[in-house]
Protein backbone atom coordinates (compact mmCIF):
# COMPACT_ATOMS: atom_id res chain seq x y z
CA UNK A 1 0.00 0.00 0.00
CA UNK A 2 1.63 3.35 -1.17
CA UNK A 3 2.00 6.17 1.26
CA UNK A 4 -1.00 7.83 -0.53
CA UNK A 5 -3.42 5.55 -0.71
CA UNK A 6 -2.57 4.75 2.82
CA UNK A 7 -3.60 8.68 3.49
CA UNK A 8 -6.52 8.48 1.55
CA UNK A 9 -8.05 5.25 3.36
CA UNK A 10 -7.02 6.26 6.96
CA UNK A 11 -8.86 9.87 6.54
CA UNK A 12 -11.82 8.22 4.36
CA UNK A 13 -12.81 5.81 7.11
CA UNK A 14 -12.56 8.93 9.87
CA UNK A 15 -14.99 11.12 7.23
CA UNK A 16 -17.65 8.48 7.32
CA UNK A 17 -17.12 7.89 11.14
CA UNK A 18 -17.29 11.68 11.59
CA UNK A 19 -20.93 11.28 9.95
CA UNK A 20 -21.44 9.08 12.12
CA UNK A 21 -20.48 10.31 15.32
CA UNK A 22 -22.98 11.87 17.55
CA UNK A 23 -23.01 14.81 19.65
CA UNK A 24 -22.86 13.63 23.26
CA UNK A 25 -22.05 14.95 26.66
CA UNK A 26 -19.71 18.29 26.61
CA UNK A 27 -20.88 19.12 23.75
CA UNK A 28 -24.41 19.94 24.82
CA UNK A 29 -23.01 22.10 27.54
CA UNK A 30 -21.01 23.89 24.45
CA UNK A 31 -23.80 23.88 22.62
CA UNK A 32 -26.03 25.65 25.45
CA UNK A 33 -23.29 28.28 26.66
CA UNK A 34 -22.60 29.36 23.26
CA UNK A 35 -26.14 29.75 22.49
CA UNK A 36 -26.87 32.01 26.48
CA UNK A 37 -24.14 33.99 26.68
CA UNK A 38 -22.95 34.29 22.44
CA UNK A 39 -19.70 33.35 21.53
CA UNK A 40 -17.14 35.67 22.48
CA UNK A 41 -18.72 36.49 25.59
CA UNK A 42 -18.99 32.70 26.55
CA UNK A 43 -15.21 32.80 25.56
CA UNK A 44 -14.33 35.21 27.99
CA UNK A 45 -16.29 33.59 30.54
CA UNK A 46 -14.74 30.08 30.23
CA UNK A 47 -11.48 31.47 30.06
CA UNK A 48 -12.47 33.37 33.52
CA UNK A 49 -14.39 30.78 35.25
CA UNK A 50 -13.00 27.11 33.85
CA UNK A 51 -11.43 25.73 30.85
CA UNK A 52 -8.91 28.53 28.98
CA UNK A 53 -7.84 26.27 25.95
CA UNK A 54 -8.42 26.86 22.57
CA UNK A 55 -10.05 24.26 21.65
CA UNK A 56 -12.61 24.88 24.20
CA UNK A 57 -13.12 28.26 23.23
CA UNK A 58 -13.32 27.40 19.49
CA UNK A 59 -16.28 25.15 20.67
CA UNK A 60 -17.74 27.87 22.73
CA UNK A 61 -17.09 31.16 20.19
CA UNK A 62 -18.41 29.29 17.06
CA UNK A 63 -21.26 27.32 18.98
CA UNK A 64 -24.24 25.52 16.64
CA UNK A 65 -22.38 26.58 13.59
CA UNK A 66 -19.27 24.53 14.23
CA UNK A 67 -21.52 21.29 14.80
CA UNK A 68 -23.22 18.65 12.29
CA UNK A 69 -21.79 18.46 8.26
CA UNK A 70 -19.59 21.47 8.95
CA UNK A 71 -17.70 19.72 11.96
CA UNK A 72 -17.26 16.46 10.44
CA UNK A 73 -15.16 17.99 7.34
CA UNK A 74 -12.98 20.28 9.35
CA UNK A 75 -12.48 17.73 11.93
CA UNK A 76 -11.47 15.63 8.89
CA UNK A 77 -9.22 17.53 7.63
CA UNK A 78 -7.66 18.24 11.38
CA UNK A 79 -6.84 14.15 11.02
CA UNK A 80 -5.82 14.24 7.72
CA UNK A 81 -2.93 17.23 8.33
CA UNK A 82 -1.76 15.35 11.69
CA UNK A 83 -1.45 12.13 9.73
CA UNK A 84 0.37 13.84 6.92
CA UNK A 85 2.67 15.60 9.06
CA UNK A 86 4.02 12.53 11.14
CA UNK A 87 6.75 12.18 8.43
CA UNK A 88 8.04 15.97 8.83
CA UNK A 89 7.80 15.80 12.12
CA UNK A 90 10.31 12.55 12.31
CA UNK A 91 12.54 12.83 9.18
CA UNK A 92 12.20 16.36 8.32
CA UNK A 93 10.67 15.32 4.64
CA UNK A 94 7.16 14.50 3.53
CA UNK A 95 6.17 10.98 3.27
CA UNK A 96 5.77 9.47 -0.28
CA UNK A 97 7.07 5.36 -0.37
CA UNK A 98 4.99 2.47 0.18
CA UNK A 99 7.73 1.95 3.32
CA UNK A 100 6.31 5.64 4.42
CA UNK A 101 2.64 3.89 3.80
CA UNK A 102 2.80 0.99 6.17
CA UNK A 103 4.85 3.34 8.72
CA UNK A 104 1.32 5.00 8.97
CA UNK A 105 -0.53 2.15 9.12
CA UNK A 106 1.59 0.45 12.00
CA UNK A 107 1.35 4.11 13.94
CA UNK A 108 -2.13 4.53 13.46
CA UNK A 109 -3.01 0.50 14.45
CA UNK A 110 -1.20 1.23 17.52
CA UNK A 111 -2.28 4.25 18.16
CA UNK A 112 -5.65 3.58 17.99
CA UNK A 113 -5.67 0.07 19.96
CA UNK A 114 -4.21 1.85 23.33
CA UNK A 115 -5.94 5.20 23.45
CA UNK A 116 -9.53 6.56 23.48
CA UNK A 117 -9.06 7.58 20.26
CA UNK A 118 -12.85 8.15 20.37
CA UNK A 119 -12.91 10.89 22.73
CA UNK A 120 -9.92 12.53 21.93
CA UNK A 121 -10.54 12.33 17.78
CA UNK A 122 -14.35 11.66 17.14
CA UNK A 123 -16.30 13.23 19.81
CA UNK A 124 -17.03 16.73 19.28
CA UNK A 125 -15.50 18.29 22.50
CA UNK A 126 -12.38 15.90 23.06
CA UNK A 127 -11.16 16.23 19.43
CA UNK A 128 -11.36 20.53 19.87
CA UNK A 129 -9.60 20.19 23.24
CA UNK A 130 -7.20 17.16 21.86
CA UNK A 131 -6.75 16.30 18.40
CA UNK A 132 -6.63 19.57 17.30
CA UNK A 133 -4.67 20.55 20.28
CA UNK A 134 -1.81 18.32 18.85
CA UNK A 135 -2.32 19.08 15.44
CA UNK A 136 -1.42 22.63 16.11
CA UNK A 137 1.53 21.84 17.63
CA UNK A 138 2.36 19.51 15.31
CA UNK A 139 2.03 22.10 12.56
CA UNK A 140 4.03 24.70 14.71
CA UNK A 141 6.98 21.99 15.48
CA UNK A 142 6.94 20.63 12.43
CA UNK A 143 9.10 23.46 10.92
CA UNK A 144 11.88 23.84 13.29
CA UNK A 145 12.32 20.61 12.99
CA UNK A 146 12.96 21.40 9.24
CA UNK A 147 15.18 24.37 10.50
CA UNK A 148 17.56 22.06 12.89
CA UNK A 149 18.04 19.13 10.34
CA UNK A 150 19.25 21.82 8.27
CA UNK A 151 16.44 21.28 5.16
CA UNK A 152 15.48 24.09 3.85
CA UNK A 153 11.15 24.53 3.75
CA UNK A 154 9.31 26.96 2.00
CA UNK A 155 8.95 28.72 5.31
CA UNK A 156 12.39 30.06 4.86
CA UNK A 157 11.61 32.55 1.72
CA UNK A 158 7.90 33.63 3.57
CA UNK A 159 6.60 37.19 3.12
CA UNK A 160 5.51 39.06 6.37
CA UNK A 161 1.75 37.07 6.09
CA UNK A 162 2.69 34.07 6.13
CA UNK A 163 4.91 34.67 9.03
CA UNK A 164 1.96 36.11 10.13
CA UNK A 165 0.05 33.73 10.21
CA UNK A 166 2.62 30.93 11.69
CA UNK A 167 3.47 33.26 14.54
CA UNK A 168 -0.84 33.48 15.25
CA UNK A 169 -0.82 29.34 14.98
CA UNK A 170 1.43 29.50 17.19
CA UNK A 171 0.45 31.08 19.88
CA UNK A 172 -3.11 29.24 19.62
CA UNK A 173 -0.78 25.74 19.94
CA UNK A 174 1.10 27.12 23.07
CA UNK A 175 -2.68 27.59 24.29
CA UNK A 176 -4.22 24.22 23.29
CA UNK A 177 -2.66 22.22 25.64
CA UNK A 178 -1.52 22.28 29.52
CA UNK A 179 1.15 19.03 28.82
CA UNK A 180 2.31 20.21 25.05
CA UNK A 181 2.61 23.86 25.71
CA UNK A 182 4.66 22.69 28.44
CA UNK A 183 7.12 20.33 26.54
CA UNK A 184 7.18 23.18 23.46
CA UNK A 185 7.91 25.76 26.69
CA UNK A 186 10.79 23.82 27.48
CA UNK A 187 11.99 23.08 23.94
CA UNK A 188 12.28 27.01 22.84
CA UNK A 189 13.80 27.62 26.69
CA UNK A 190 16.81 25.22 25.80
CA UNK A 191 17.06 26.00 22.38
CA UNK A 192 17.13 29.91 22.70
CA UNK A 193 19.58 29.35 25.74
CA UNK A 194 22.41 27.53 23.63
CA UNK A 195 22.01 30.29 21.56
CA UNK A 196 22.50 32.37 24.23
CA UNK A 197 25.58 30.57 25.29
CA UNK A 198 27.09 30.30 22.01
CA UNK A 199 26.42 34.10 21.65
CA UNK A 200 24.36 33.83 18.50
CA UNK A 201 21.47 35.50 16.94
CA UNK A 202 19.04 32.68 16.52
CA UNK A 203 16.30 33.36 12.88
CA UNK A 204 14.21 36.16 13.69
CA UNK A 205 11.69 34.77 11.47
CA UNK A 206 11.56 31.87 13.62
CA UNK A 207 12.35 33.08 17.10
CA UNK A 208 9.23 35.27 16.83
CA UNK A 209 6.74 32.00 17.01
CA UNK A 210 9.09 30.58 19.46
CA UNK A 211 8.16 33.59 21.97
CA UNK A 212 4.70 33.94 20.53
CA UNK A 213 4.05 30.12 21.55
CA UNK A 214 5.96 30.52 24.80
CA UNK A 215 3.18 33.18 25.67
CA UNK A 216 0.58 31.43 24.14
CA UNK A 217 1.32 28.81 27.07
CA UNK A 218 1.53 31.76 29.85
CA UNK A 219 -1.83 32.65 28.97
CA UNK A 220 -3.35 29.28 29.30
CA UNK A 221 -1.66 28.32 32.35
CA UNK A 222 -2.14 31.95 34.15
CA UNK A 223 -5.67 31.88 33.26
CA UNK A 224 -7.83 32.12 36.32
CA UNK A 225 -10.36 29.78 35.30
CA UNK A 226 -7.56 26.95 36.13
CA UNK A 227 -7.62 27.84 40.08
CA UNK A 228 -11.24 27.76 39.81
CA UNK A 229 -11.86 24.58 38.13
CA UNK A 230 -8.73 22.70 40.75
CA UNK A 231 -10.84 24.19 43.60
CA UNK A 232 -13.70 21.26 42.71
CA UNK A 233 -10.79 18.88 42.79
CA UNK A 234 -10.21 16.80 46.14
CA UNK A 235 -6.85 15.75 45.23
CA UNK A 236 -5.24 18.45 43.54
CA UNK A 237 -1.65 18.62 44.56
CA UNK A 238 -0.32 22.39 43.86
CA UNK A 239 3.24 22.62 42.82
CA UNK A 240 3.72 24.68 45.98
CA UNK A 241 3.11 21.61 47.99
CA UNK A 242 5.82 19.65 45.78
CA UNK A 243 8.44 22.41 46.46
CA UNK A 244 7.66 22.17 50.16
CA UNK A 245 8.17 18.46 50.47
CA UNK A 246 11.29 18.81 48.72
CA UNK A 247 12.32 21.84 50.50
CA UNK A 248 12.00 20.17 53.74
CA UNK A 249 13.93 16.90 53.31
CA UNK A 250 10.35 14.73 52.63
CA UNK A 251 11.49 13.32 50.30
CA UNK A 252 10.25 9.48 50.81
CA UNK A 253 6.75 11.75 50.58
CA UNK A 254 7.75 13.28 47.22
CA UNK A 255 9.09 10.25 45.58
CA UNK A 256 6.09 8.05 46.73
CA UNK A 257 3.92 10.77 45.12
CA UNK A 258 6.42 11.09 41.76
CA UNK A 259 6.55 7.90 41.19
CA UNK A 260 2.66 7.11 41.75
CA UNK A 261 1.42 9.54 39.43
CA UNK A 262 4.06 8.15 36.78
CA UNK A 263 3.20 4.82 37.29
CA UNK A 264 -0.60 5.24 36.63
CA UNK A 265 0.21 6.69 33.33
CA UNK A 266 0.92 2.88 32.43
CA UNK A 267 -3.06 1.51 33.33
CA UNK A 268 -3.80 5.33 31.81
CA UNK A 269 -2.83 4.35 28.09
CA UNK A 270 -3.76 0.17 28.26
CA UNK A 271 0.39 -0.55 29.08
CA UNK A 272 1.45 1.16 26.07
CA UNK A 273 3.91 3.61 27.71
CA UNK A 274 5.48 0.48 29.86
CA UNK A 275 5.27 -1.22 26.55
CA UNK A 276 7.31 1.78 24.90
CA UNK A 277 9.60 2.31 27.94
CA UNK A 278 10.74 -1.61 28.23
CA UNK A 279 11.27 -1.71 24.27
CA UNK A 280 13.17 1.24 24.18
CA UNK A 281 15.73 0.06 26.95
CA UNK A 282 15.59 -3.52 24.58
CA UNK A 283 16.81 -1.32 21.55
CA UNK A 284 19.64 0.71 23.52
CA UNK A 285 21.41 -2.41 24.99
CA UNK A 286 21.04 -3.58 20.96
CA UNK A 287 22.80 -0.36 20.02
CA UNK A 288 25.38 -0.37 22.67
CA UNK A 289 26.16 -4.31 22.06
CA UNK A 290 26.25 -3.61 18.31
CA UNK A 291 27.85 0.39 18.02
CA UNK A 292 29.27 0.87 21.59
CA UNK A 293 28.42 4.18 21.26
CA UNK A 294 28.74 4.25 25.52
CA UNK A 295 32.24 3.99 27.15
CA UNK A 296 30.79 2.22 29.59
CA UNK A 297 31.10 -1.57 29.91
CA UNK A 298 27.94 -3.89 30.59
CA UNK A 299 28.82 -4.39 34.61
CA UNK A 300 28.69 -0.72 34.73
CA UNK A 301 25.17 -0.30 33.16
CA UNK A 302 23.56 -3.18 35.18
CA UNK A 303 24.98 -1.90 38.44
CA UNK A 304 24.34 1.33 37.80
CA UNK A 305 20.81 0.42 37.08
CA UNK A 306 20.04 -1.77 39.57
CA UNK A 307 21.49 1.03 42.14
CA UNK A 308 19.10 3.66 40.79
CA UNK A 309 16.07 0.91 41.29
CA UNK A 310 17.05 0.09 44.50
CA UNK A 311 17.40 4.15 45.90
CA UNK A 312 14.05 4.88 44.44
CA UNK A 313 12.74 1.56 46.58
CA UNK A 314 14.65 2.28 49.57
CA UNK A 315 13.16 5.84 49.70
CA UNK A 316 9.58 4.29 48.72
CA UNK A 317 9.78 2.04 51.84
CA UNK A 318 10.79 5.03 54.16
CA UNK A 319 7.74 6.42 54.37
CA UNK A 320 4.47 5.65 56.56
CA UNK A 321 2.20 4.54 53.96
CA UNK A 322 3.12 0.95 52.13
CA UNK A 323 3.74 2.11 48.15
CA UNK A 324 1.48 1.36 45.66
CA UNK A 325 1.71 -0.82 43.00
CA UNK A 326 1.34 1.91 40.11
CA UNK A 327 4.78 3.28 42.30
CA UNK A 328 6.86 -0.06 42.32
CA UNK A 329 6.44 0.93 38.01
CA UNK A 330 7.15 4.08 38.78
CA UNK A 331 10.69 2.99 39.80
CA UNK A 332 11.36 0.74 36.65
CA UNK A 333 9.87 3.72 34.14
CA UNK A 334 12.00 6.12 35.85
CA UNK A 335 15.10 3.91 35.95
CA UNK A 336 14.40 3.42 32.31
CA UNK A 337 14.14 7.04 31.72
CA UNK A 338 17.69 7.64 33.05
CA UNK A 339 19.30 5.34 31.00
CA UNK A 340 17.69 6.74 27.90
CA UNK A 341 18.60 10.57 29.37
CA UNK A 342 22.79 9.03 29.49
CA UNK A 343 21.87 6.98 26.24
CA UNK A 344 20.78 9.82 24.09
CA UNK A 345 24.01 12.15 25.44
CA UNK A 346 26.11 9.74 24.20
CA UNK A 347 24.52 9.42 20.71
CA UNK A 348 24.80 12.89 20.32
CA UNK A 349 28.27 12.64 21.39
CA UNK A 350 29.32 9.85 19.39
CA UNK A 351 27.58 10.23 15.75
CA UNK A 352 30.74 9.30 14.14
CA UNK A 353 30.32 5.48 15.78
CA UNK A 354 26.86 4.50 13.90
CA UNK A 355 26.75 4.91 10.22
CA UNK A 356 23.05 4.24 9.29
CA UNK A 357 19.69 5.00 10.76
CA UNK A 358 21.36 7.36 12.93
CA UNK A 359 18.83 10.24 13.25
CA UNK A 360 16.00 7.27 13.88
CA UNK A 361 18.27 6.17 16.61
CA UNK A 362 18.10 9.66 18.13
CA UNK A 363 14.37 10.15 17.72
CA UNK A 364 13.70 6.82 19.03
CA UNK A 365 15.68 7.74 22.33
CA UNK A 366 14.74 11.11 22.30
CA UNK A 367 10.93 10.05 22.47
CA UNK A 368 11.14 7.75 25.20
CA UNK A 369 12.58 10.35 26.99
CA UNK A 370 9.79 13.52 26.30
CA UNK A 371 6.88 10.55 27.15
CA UNK A 372 8.13 10.01 30.78
CA UNK A 373 8.79 13.80 31.19
CA UNK A 374 4.85 14.22 29.53
CA UNK A 375 3.35 11.75 32.16
CA UNK A 376 5.58 13.40 35.15
CA UNK A 377 3.86 17.19 34.60
CA UNK A 378 0.82 15.52 36.45
CA UNK A 379 2.79 15.53 39.34
CA UNK A 380 1.42 18.57 39.30
CA UNK A 381 -2.41 18.78 39.86
CA UNK A 382 -4.01 15.70 39.71
CA UNK A 383 -4.62 12.09 38.18
CA UNK A 384 -6.30 13.04 34.82
CA UNK A 385 -9.23 11.17 32.27
CA UNK A 386 -7.90 8.47 29.83
CA UNK A 387 -7.71 10.44 26.81
CA UNK A 388 -5.49 13.46 28.44
CA UNK A 389 -2.33 10.68 28.41
CA UNK A 390 -3.17 11.04 24.26
CA UNK A 391 0.56 12.72 23.99
CA UNK A 392 1.92 10.19 25.43
CA UNK A 393 0.13 7.62 23.60
CA UNK A 394 1.18 9.89 20.41
CA UNK A 395 5.08 9.47 21.57
CA UNK A 396 4.20 5.99 22.28
CA UNK A 397 3.47 5.39 19.19
CA UNK A 398 5.59 6.83 16.96
CA UNK A 399 8.38 5.42 19.37
CA UNK A 400 7.37 1.43 18.58
CA UNK A 401 6.78 2.09 15.07
CA UNK A 402 10.44 3.21 14.71
CA UNK A 403 11.56 0.18 16.45
CA UNK A 404 9.07 -2.26 14.31
CA UNK A 405 10.26 -0.28 11.55
CA UNK A 406 14.01 -1.15 11.95
CA UNK A 407 13.27 -4.48 13.83
CA UNK A 408 11.20 -6.17 11.39
CA UNK A 409 10.99 -7.24 7.61
CA UNK A 410 8.36 -5.60 5.65
CA UNK A 411 6.51 -8.87 5.39
CA UNK A 412 5.83 -9.41 8.63
CA UNK A 413 5.01 -6.09 9.27
CA UNK A 414 2.17 -6.70 6.53
CA UNK A 415 1.00 -9.89 7.73
CA UNK A 416 0.62 -8.49 11.23
CA UNK A 417 -0.32 -4.85 11.02
CA UNK A 418 -2.82 -5.13 7.86
CA UNK A 419 -5.30 -7.43 9.70
CA UNK A 420 -4.72 -5.72 12.92
CA UNK A 421 -5.61 -2.05 10.73
CA UNK A 422 -9.38 -3.97 10.08
CA UNK A 423 -10.00 -4.79 13.18
CA UNK A 424 -9.24 -1.53 14.83
CA UNK A 425 -11.47 0.27 12.14
CA UNK A 426 -14.24 -2.05 12.77
CA UNK A 427 -14.12 -1.70 16.51
CA UNK A 428 -13.94 2.21 15.54
CA UNK A 429 -16.71 1.58 13.25
CA UNK A 430 -19.21 -0.58 15.77
CA UNK A 431 -18.24 2.04 18.67
CA UNK A 432 -19.48 4.62 16.41
CA UNK A 433 -22.43 3.22 14.93
CA UNK A 434 -23.48 1.74 18.46
CA UNK A 435 -23.29 5.59 20.24
CA UNK A 436 -25.76 6.56 16.73
CA UNK A 437 -27.98 4.28 17.27
CA UNK A 438 -28.22 4.53 20.58
CA UNK A 439 -28.60 8.36 20.57
CA UNK A 440 -30.84 8.43 17.55
CA UNK A 441 -33.22 5.31 18.55
CA UNK A 442 -33.09 5.85 22.51
CA UNK A 443 -32.67 9.10 23.40
CA UNK A 444 -34.03 11.49 20.87
CA UNK A 445 -37.50 10.14 20.55
CA UNK A 446 -38.05 10.03 24.15
CA UNK A 447 -37.21 14.01 24.31
CA UNK A 448 -38.26 14.58 21.29
CA UNK A 449 -42.06 13.99 22.34
CA UNK A 450 -42.01 16.17 25.36
CA UNK A 451 -42.12 19.52 26.26
CA UNK A 452 -40.40 22.20 28.24
CA UNK A 453 -42.23 21.00 31.86
CA UNK A 454 -41.63 17.42 31.16
CA UNK A 455 -39.55 15.45 32.78
CA UNK A 456 -38.51 12.51 30.84
CA UNK A 457 -37.57 9.21 32.15
CA UNK A 458 -36.00 6.71 29.32
CA UNK A 459 -36.82 3.54 30.53
CA UNK A 460 -34.83 1.66 27.36
CA UNK A 461 -30.64 0.31 28.81
CA UNK A 462 -28.07 2.66 27.25
CA UNK A 463 -26.18 -0.04 26.60
CA UNK A 464 -22.25 0.01 25.69
CA UNK A 465 -20.19 -2.08 24.21
CA UNK A 466 -17.32 -3.94 26.82
CA UNK A 467 -14.17 -4.45 25.33
CA UNK A 468 -10.94 -4.38 25.93
CA UNK A 469 -8.38 -2.42 25.17
CA UNK A 470 -10.84 0.78 26.20
CA UNK A 471 -10.17 2.47 22.91
CA UNK A 472 -13.48 4.69 22.73
CA UNK A 473 -15.34 5.97 25.55
CA UNK A 474 -13.95 8.56 28.10
CA UNK A 475 -17.02 10.74 28.84
CA UNK A 476 -20.00 11.12 30.76
CA UNK A 477 -23.14 9.52 29.42
CA UNK A 478 -26.32 10.32 30.95
CA UNK A 479 -26.93 8.34 34.50
CA UNK A 480 -30.29 7.57 36.49
CA UNK A 481 -29.76 11.10 38.22
CA UNK A 482 -31.27 14.24 36.87
CA UNK A 483 -29.06 16.71 38.70
CA UNK A 484 -25.69 15.42 37.53
CA UNK A 485 -24.55 17.81 34.72
CA UNK A 486 -24.29 16.01 31.91
CA UNK A 487 -28.60 14.88 32.22
CA UNK A 488 -28.55 19.43 32.66
CA UNK A 489 -26.78 19.71 29.75
CA UNK A 490 -28.26 16.95 27.40
CA UNK A 491 -32.10 18.95 28.95
CA UNK A 492 -31.51 22.00 28.25
CA UNK A 493 -30.49 21.39 24.88
CA UNK A 494 -33.48 19.36 23.83
CA UNK A 495 -35.56 21.56 25.87
CA UNK A 496 -36.99 19.64 28.79
CA UNK A 497 -37.15 20.68 32.00
CA UNK A 498 -35.28 17.13 32.90
CA UNK A 499 -33.98 13.69 31.48
CA UNK A 500 -32.81 10.86 33.41
CA UNK A 501 -32.14 7.03 32.55
CA UNK A 502 -34.84 4.80 34.48
CA UNK A 503 -31.52 2.13 34.97
CA UNK A 504 -28.18 2.68 34.97
CA UNK A 505 -26.14 2.46 31.72
CA UNK A 506 -24.74 -1.41 31.47
CA UNK A 507 -22.38 -2.73 28.89
CA UNK A 508 -22.94 -5.81 26.97
CA UNK A 509 -20.14 -8.14 25.11
CA UNK A 510 -19.64 -7.97 21.79
CA UNK A 511 -22.46 -10.33 20.18
CA UNK A 512 -25.39 -9.10 22.56
CA UNK A 513 -24.46 -5.68 21.74
CA UNK A 514 -24.83 -6.50 18.01
CA UNK A 515 -27.66 -8.36 18.64
CA UNK A 516 -28.92 -5.45 20.43
CA UNK A 517 -28.19 -2.51 18.15
CA UNK A 518 -30.31 -4.58 15.47
CA UNK A 519 -32.87 -5.12 18.07
CA UNK A 520 -32.96 -1.20 18.87
CA UNK A 521 -33.31 -0.38 15.02
CA UNK A 522 -36.06 -3.08 14.33
CA UNK A 523 -37.93 -1.33 17.59
CA UNK A 524 -37.54 -4.42 19.73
Amino acid sequence: MNYRLSVGLLVSIFFVLNIFFPLISDDFCHLNNSAARGGVEAVIHNYLNWNPRTGESIALLFGESLSGFVFDVLNTFVFFIFIVLIHPLLFARKGHSKEDGLFLVVFFVLFSLFSVIGATFLWRAGALNYAWAITLCCIHFSLFRYLYAGVHHPYDNANAAWILLFTTISFFAGMSSYDLGALGTLFHLCVMGSFAAKRQLPNGRYLLPAVVFIGGFVTLYLAPGNKIRASYLEDYVSLSQNISWLLSFEWSILANHYLDVLGQSMNRTTHLIALASLSTVWFICRLQKKYHFMPLKWWHLVSGYLCGVFTLLGLLYAGSEKPSGESLGGVILFANFVLSLIAGVFLLKRKSLIQDNYEQYVAITLLHILIIIDVSAYVVGFIPGRRTYMTASFMAALNLALMIQLSWPILARKIVFYPMLTISMLMLSLHTVGLNITESYVIKPAVSKASEEDEVIIHQTYYLLHIRPKQFKDWETLSTDKTNWANQCAAEYYQVKSVALAKGEDKLPLTQYIRYLFGTLQGQ
